[in-house]
């Protein structure tokens, strides 16, 4: 790879990198600054807006922000996912969603399935 392709490979990965942890402060709070600049960005699983789960919930937990609430869930046996609603700073841990059951719209709320996510 000559210098010229190496530079732009380098450009293009600082934006992507800074494009990612804005996206992060969309979920993140102002002063959690963890939450915001994650070691490994790019080992995080979907999220999804706009959605939470309403069944088999494990454990309801106040104050604590999104990072915390997903390493609740990695420590909980049965934690497959979580709804994490950072205005109340409220998270859901939650069991396998039902089979005949689907996730609902609530705004405000955050879904995401962390039994699939990458834990190294």
């Amino acid at each position: 790879m000559n210098l010229s392709n190496r530079a732009i490979t380098v450009f293009v990965y600082v934006i992507l990198a800074k494009h990612c942890e804005s996206l992060m402060k969309d979920v993140c709070d102002r002063d959690d600054l963890e939450c915001q600049h994650p070691n490994k960005i790019d080992k995080t699983g979907h999220l999804e807006t706009g959605k939470s789960q309403q069944d088999n919930i494990l454990r309801r937990i106040t104050r604590v922000s999104m990072l915390e609430c997903i390493k609740e869930c990695f420590v909980t046996s049965q934690c497959m996912a979580v709804n994490y609603r950072k205005n109340w700073k409220l998270c859901d841990l939650l069991a396998e969603l039902p089979p005949d059951k689907n996730l609902r719209n609530e705004l405000g709320s955050i879904y995401t399935k962390v039994s699939t996510w990458n834990k190294v």
